[in-house]
């Protein structure tokens, strides 16, 4: 069998003619079209983080959204943005942080983000109806009112586009009570009101909103002298023991209506008469826990108990370079947001020393879990060690969300100190 050719005799002896085949249609190799039809997706427990000012009105202002990079197995392309159902933004990669002007909220508002890759497949919805922080009532004031050795802490319901979800009392950097959303009060032991009362308003957002009493720290420390006067004064009391060794009686009223010399001060700055003064009664008279808190509340007599004001200012934030990619943003904002218990750890230190002053440099680490390690203080010139370490440690407990991504991010924030006139 002969293939792929013909055979042709040509008479007798001739050799034979080998002729080729005609040839087929030419076969072209085709490369496969890949498809892609996978469709990015964000990290798990990823969230969409909405922040605004103000609260619940119909004023337009400007709200800023980050979240945490989506991926994809081609590429993201870029993000849409939604407010409401209607889109408002596309956002090109790599952000991971954007601003929507013109907003209003006279209700709650939702937003919505997609990732989009190249072939148009969208990722699952990162959603938040949740942009506005707590706010309380335009000159509301955290309350105390001290009976015995308590003091009640009030104040009224904080509101937020969304719901409070949590209130927190506070002393400096140390929570004292977690409290539920409907708690309008708080007692507390006034051996436990000593430093700044804060509380703080809370939403599942994330977002805080801080409120202190004016005068609180007055009143409370003007009862623990209060305490400590009477309880000198009492039967048992450290002065009714001097006064014993030489009367009569044991009673301390008694002792005083007997006494010479001693009268009972007044608002004007001047001295009642022992019987009483103008309040009547006889032997202590006006002097009870009343009066006292009374006189020593007077602003204008009154000597008010040493309170060192001082000034906080977060300078510009340096990036150190490193593998992961993050906001400077973000990192000003948290700071910002914290500044209280910087200024706290600063008004400590100054009440011992009135002229501290200076420059603390805190260098920090935020791990993608967006936790705070490798804190330490790169520089001090305030020249007090406290100082340092206690903004260094409020830095440390610094959380993140978003975190960073690809790595750790190392930033350096200087904190300058100065006091108040």
């Amino acid at each position: 069998m002969i293939c792929g050719s013909v055979l042709i005799l040509c008479g007798c002896g001739a050799e034979p003619v080998d002729v080729p085949a005609a040839e087929g249609p030419a076969l072209v190799e085709v490369e496969p079209v890949e498809v892609d039809d996978v469709a990015p997706s964000f990290p798990e427990g990823a969230l969409l983080l909405a922040e605004a000012p103000g609260g619940l009105d119909d004023e337009p202002r400007a709200v800023t959204l980050r979240w945490e990079e989506a991926t994809d197995d081609v590429g993201v392309h870029h993000y849409d943005v939604l407010v409401d159902g209607a889109s408002v933004a596309t956002v090109e990669v790599p952000a991971a942080e954007t601003e929507i002007e013109g907003v209003t909220f006279e209700e709650a508002r939702t937003f919505v983000l997609r990732a989009v890759d190249e072939a148009g497949n969208a990722s699952p919805d990162l959603t938040t109806s949740d942009a506005l922080t707590p706010a309380f009532p335009e000159g509301a004031q955290l309350q105390a009112q001290v009976s015995g050795r308590h003091v009640t802490l009030r104040w009224p319901a904080a509101i937020d586009d969304v719901a409070v979800t949590a209130y927190s009392l506070q002393r400096g950097e140390d929570e004292l009570a977690s409290l539920e959303p409907t708690a309008r009060s708080h007692r507390l032991p006034l051996s436990e009101s000593e430093g700044t009362l804060t509380l703080v308003a809370m939403d599942d957002a994330g977002h805080k909103r801080e409120l202190q009493g004016v005068g609180v720290a007055v009143e409370l420390a003007t009862a623990r002298v209060n305490q400590m006067v009477l309880g000198a004064l009492g039967d048992n009391g450290a002065l009714n023991d001097v006064f014993r060794a030489g009367a009569v009686t044991g009673n301390s009223e008694d002792m005083l209506r007997q006494a010479r010399g001693i009268g009972v001060a007044t608002s004007a700055g001047g001295l009642a008469e022992r019987g009483g003064g103008s309040g009547g009664g006889s032997g202590l008279g006006a002097l009870n826990s009343r009066s006292l808190g009374g006189i020593a509340s007077s602003r204008s007599t009154a000597a008010v108990p040493n309170r060192a004001r001082g000034r906080v200012q977060i300078g510009a934030l340096e990036r150190v370079p490193g593998p992961a990619e993050f906001s400077v943003a973000v990192v000003s904002r948290q700071l910002r947001r914290r500044v209280r218990a910087v200024q706290n750890c600063y008004e400590r230190e100054l009440r011992v020393n009135p002229t501290l002053q200076g420059r603390v440099s805190v260098h920090f680490t935020i791990l993608p879990t967006g936790n705070v390690t490798s804190a330490r203080a790169q520089s001090n010139s305030t020249g007090s060690p406290a100082v340092a370490s206690c903004v260094v440690n409020t830095v440390r407990r610094l959380r993140f969300n978003p975190a960073p991504v690809g790595g750790n991010a190392m930033f350096t924030c200087p904190f300058d100190f100065a006091p108040q006139p």
